[in-house]
């Protein structure tokens, strides 16, 4: 039978792991978010569809003025959007090519907008005026010629997309830094999920493709629904008066009235006179001036700086029975 632990020997255990526990860094509280196993990413099936339909109408767009950006052969055909983490996407990618940091907005991770090598360099040469043969990826980092080429091809992108996106107010309209190397690539998490939307870009004989990802976040800020703005102060009946006062109003004058059989109306030619019958006031013309069809002041004829006029002379209640000729 086993000895019974000693008091001697766990008044030593105890010792020590006292000393232990001094020794111990303090541990600072730690915030754990729940995870939503249903909605991982965060973005409903129909933010989903509104987000895919803004991607494949950028394919369109592409297509159509990429080529005459360029000044040359240029294709777009939209791939796919497809759903990722972050370092997935960085994982799929190949080592050599361009990058470029797009903002979304503060407090929210930038997404990335990606051209591989030898497409990048093919469209290069199209934008300073060659012939856009396909040239080999250089072993070297890109010039600074070259960066600045990508990211003028970059915000092209982001401008194409504001011409024909539902948001454009809520999109970026500057690309951020430009990157060549992945590893280089400078990301808050590369755990995000992503929506990553895939285009096969083709550039004379070079193809290749053109990717543009966004943090779930961010494109949740994009779909969002504009906020009402109430205007508590002023009442709604001043409101309403506001905006009627500018509407605009048609004001007709009718200088006469009169009745032909219909015998003598089919035979009118040009150049016929009609006399009117306009009743008088004081030697003048009296008329009556409509407002949009209605009869609401009696007026009569003069002249004003040259110009036919009517001067107003008071409002009326009763509308003409027989229709005006004028």
């Amino acid at each position: 039978m086993e000895q019974p632990v000693s008091q001697a020997e766990l008044d030593v255990l105890q010792a020590s792991l006292s000393a232990y526990q001094e020794h111990q860094p303090r541990r600072t509280e730690v915030t754990v978010a729940l995870y939503d196993f249903r909605d991982a990413f965060g973005l409903s099936p129909q933010q989903v569809r509104v987000m895919a339909q803004e991607t494949e109408r950028l394919g369109q767009a592409l297509n159509r003025t990429l080529g005459i950006y360029l000044n040359g052969t240029a294709q777009v055909e939209f791939q796919a959007l497809n759903k990722m983490k972050l370092e997935q996407y960085l994982g799929s990618l190949p080592e050599r090519g361009f990058l470029a940091a797009v903002p979304c907005g503060p407090g929210v991770p930038e997404g990335l907008l990606h051209l591989d090598g030898p497409l990048a360099y093919t469209t290069f040469d199209a934008m300073l005026g060659g012939p856009g043969l396909p040239p080999g990826i250089p072993a070297r980092e890109p010039t600074p010629v070259e960066a600045g080429l990508f990211r003028v091809l970059a915000d092209e992108v982001l401008a194409t997309w504001r011409t024909m996106s539902r948001f454009p107010e809520r999109l970026p309209r500057r690309v951020g830094e430009v990157y060549y190397r992945l590893s280089n690539v400078d990301v808050r998490s590369k755990h995000d999920w992503v929506l990553c939307a895939s285009y096969l870009m083709q550039v004379n004989q070079c193809a290749g493709y053109l990717t543009c990802t966004f943090p779930c976040s961010a494109v949740r800020k994009l779909l969002a629904p504009a906020q009402a703005v109430l205007v508590a102060e002023d009442p709604p009946r001043e409101s309403l008066h506001a905006t009627l006062r500018h509407c605009p109003l048609r004001v007709r004058v009718v200088l006469g009235q009169t009745q032909v059989p219909v015998e003598q109306l089919s035979g009118l030619r040009v150049g016929q006179v009609l006399p009117l019958q306009a009743p008088t006031r004081q030697g003048k013309a009296a008329v009556a001036v409509q407002v949009q069809g209605q009869a609401k002041f009696a007026g009569e004829t003069g002249v004003h700086e040259g110009q036919v006029a009517v001067r107003l002379l008071g409002a009326v209640t009763a509308v003409p029975e027989s229709g005006p000729a004028s």
